[in-house]
């Protein structure tokens, strides 16, 4: 099959779980000999090396008219970022080789133009929506254009036929939400490349047990849970240490928690912020650690249990979600309710203090992830779907430009002639938008490399004040010790003189 896969953020190191899981995805459906095109967002990294996989960065040209200016993660960049990942299909599908089939996330509207050409099917893939986030944490409310990029979500699901579900909650849940239906559906849990660590075996002799969270700090991560339950483990006298690695996504939270600590040194100590960190990184903090710990209050999969699954790793999480599809409460996880800071410090706590509760999770957890969730067996779930779906697809030519226009007065509520005009400028934006594309590219690039320049500059003149330094340093050096050499040379030779007398 020739496949297209979106997923923005793909960059060559520190990926987040959606871009980790997809490269997995990739690379293992490459390896089963299906032609891939992964499609992402352009970065000023460079794309990423992956085995069997061509990699295209979507340059995306700024519109005029009600997209001018979007910012990053609006409901208008998001349009615009889908409406360049059609272009690239379009022209992979009209110039190089029909395309069998494109999937996409849900998350930021990806497939949202592509789903509206019927020459090839467009699968969606359902993870935590939108609306999803807004019902568990009502910060969300509070972004500026949230009403726009829920009912852009809301149009994009309306019109894809095909619906991948990561896990049959969010996938039910999605469908009953948008009163959805699609001609055809599946669940398939995300998959991982297995990177081969073990787990550590080594006696702790008394050492803290280190815990770990993977994922951006928000509440729907439960990250104020895990804080609070922290608080409790470590005035408690529990020999315990956190790590937090990922984005600040919500800092209220961080902030809270560096008040509370101003006042407790122990628990401030015992919690470290590493901040997102590089996919080695990563994988070093999974194989340092000792317990795993994701007590989120959604998830409609859940990479990081994948993650603790791959790395033999014990799992305390909580039962919201999909995530009671992922794990077995009792058997490769512990699993508390969503919320309960009591609750997961008495686990944790316990956890902690059993080296052989460790051990039994941690067995059973690696076993898990080697029966369902290695991306080679996921890579062949999902081409059997794939296979069923294009099997049964009517290729069609479609008035993409009118369903466009559609789409843009339900999902933006632009009037006729503004959707009309942003419609066109999606589907071939003007020279004029090319032109400042590549203007904006081009002084991007230049003030990357003044900064550079600059960077090296300082770096020359630091070396050269060290050099200065070190050969003043020498030369003062040499200064004082002259004036001992020449004393004691010259009580060397008067001494002589008089064992010679």
């Amino acid at each position: 099959m020739n496949l297209c896969l979106a997923c923005r953020d793909v960059e060559p190191d520190g990926r987040g779980g959606l871009a980790r899981a997809t490269c997995d995805l990739a690379e293992a459906l490459a390896g089963q000999g299906h032609s891939i095109h992964l499609l992402t967002n352009a970065s000023e990294m460079p794309a990423p090396v992956l085995r069997g996989v061509s990699i295209h960065s979507l340059p995306v040209p700024p519109v005029s008219g009600r997209c001018s200016g979007a910012k990053p993660e609006s409901a208008s960049h998001n349009l615009m970022h889908a409406a360049a990942a059609y272009r690239e299909v379009r022209r992979i599908h009209e110039r190089e080789e029909p395309v069998d089939a494109v999937l996409a996330p849900l998350w930021r509207s990806e497939g949202a133009v592509c789903a509206l050409d019927d020459r090839f099917p467009t699968i969606v893939s359902c993870m935590t929506s939108l609306r999803t986030l807004t019902e568990i944490d009502p910060g969300y409310l509070r972004v500026p254009d949230i009403d726009e990029r829920l009912r852009l979500e809301h149009e994009t699901l309306g019109r894809a036929r095909y619906l991948h579900g990561l896990t049959d909650s969010v996938l039910r849940k999605t469908i009953e939400d948008h009163g959805l239906r699609p001609d055809a559906s599946t669940v398939i849990g995300r998959g991982l490349r297995d990177h081969g660590a073990p787990t550590r075996n080594e006696a702790r002799d008394g050492r803290a047990v280190h815990v770990l969270f993977v994922g951006r700090l928000e509440r729907r991560k439960g990250v104020d849970t895990l804080l609070a339950a922290a608080r409790e483990l470590v005035e408690g006298g529990v020999a315990v240490e956190f790590t937090l690695a990922g984005a600040n996504a919500d800092p209220s939270i961080r902030e809270a928690f560096e008040r509370e600590g101003a006042a407790r040194p122990g628990l401030r100590a015992a919690v470290r912020f590493a901040g997102p960190v590089s996919d080695a990184e990563l994988h070093r903090l999974y194989y340092d650690c000792d317990i795993v710990c994701a007590p989120s209050r959604y998830e409609s999969h859940g990479v990081v249990l994948i993650e603790a699954m791959m790395f033999a790793k014990p799992i305390v999480t909580s039962g919201a979600g999909g995530i009671g599809e992922v794990v077995t409460a009792d058997e490769d996880a512990l699993v508390v309710p969503p919320g309960d800071p009591q609750a997961l410090a008495s686990v944790l706590g316990r956890l902690a203090a059993s080296a052989e509760l460790r051990a039994k999770l941690s067995s059973r957890a690696r076993a898990t992830y080697e029966q369902r969730f290695d991306a080679g067996a996921v890579a062949l779930q999902m081409a059997s779907f794939l296979e069923r779906v294009i099997g049964a697809h009517q290729r069609v030519a479609s008035d993409v430009a009118g369903r466009l226009f559609t789409l843009l007065e339900d999902g933006l509520a632009l009037a006729p002639v503004d959707a009309r005009e942003l419609a066109g400028a999606l589907l071939d934006p003007p020279a004029s938008a090319w032109r400042a594309w590549a203007h904006e590219r081009e002084t991007g690039l230049r003030q990357e490399m003044a900064a550079q320049a600059a960077t090296l500059e300082v770096l020359r003149e630091r070396d050269e004040t060290l050099g200065r330094i070190e050969q003043g340093g020498w030369w003062r050096l040499r200064e004082r010790l002259l004036p001992l050499l020449w004393l004691a040379r010259w009580l060397r030779a008067r001494a002589g003189a008089s064992r010679a007398r």
